[in-house]
């Protein structure tokens, strides 16, 4: 399995967040990378109910709030453990921060562009989800795992982040299904 780049950028953030240039498993911005189930640290060939280690299970029965504080269930700290799964609140500040535009590469990649007050930027290609071993909406959509449970049917559904041509939101897949993570790594505390 490819691990990936590990090359971050300062998008200038209130938080100091930084955000991996490439999701986990890709070498380029514009891959799609491995795909993910919800709380699952390795990539998979079938992404079904059957062989998920986390649906049909409360967060609160694997004895954790986020991914933060319990590492055996995020992909990014288990490839490297300075990094983690954005949660909710990552997602939203780079939503409410950044100047995202949805744009298409000379490759015919296409994806959201976050451009930072600073002048950085990075990019998320719309890699689709995987259900099954069958991949949707591939260079359609982008969906990415958010590291904090869903809000509502949590043992069976995960939040995850959404963008398309219509923008971008708060959306949710069956735990079980393939989606990709976009790697941070959090500010340290003095």
């Amino acid at each position: 399995m490819n691990e990936g780049k590990r090359e971050l950028v300062d998008l200038g953030l209130p938080s100091g967040t930084l955000w991996a240039t490439c999701n986990l498993g890709a070498k380029e911005p514009w891959e799609k990378g491995d795909y993910y189930a919800w709380g699952e640290i390795k990539a998979k060939t079938r992404y079904n109910a059957s062989n998920s280690i986390t649906y049909g299970l409360w967060p609160e029965d694997l004895g954790f709030k986020s991914f933060g504080n319990l590492p055996n269930y995020d992909a990014a700290t288990h490839h490297d453990s300075e990094l983690s799964t954005p949660t909710f609140a990552d997602f939203q500040e780079l939503a409410e921060n950044c100047e995202c535009i949805l744009i298409e590469l000379e490759n015919g990649k296409l994806g959201m562009k976050a451009n930072g007050k600073n002048g950085n930027s990075i990019f998320l290609p719309f890699g689709g989800e995987i259900n099954d071993d069958y991949v949707v909406y591939d260079n359609q959509y982008g969906y990415y795992w958010v590291g904090t449970p869903y809000a509502g049917s949590v043992d069976k559904y995960g939040d995850c982040f959404w963008i398309g041509e219509h923008g971008m939101n708060f959306y949710y897949l069956k735990k079980y299904e393939g989606a990709s993570i976009r790697p941070i790594k959090r500010r340290k505390e003095k």
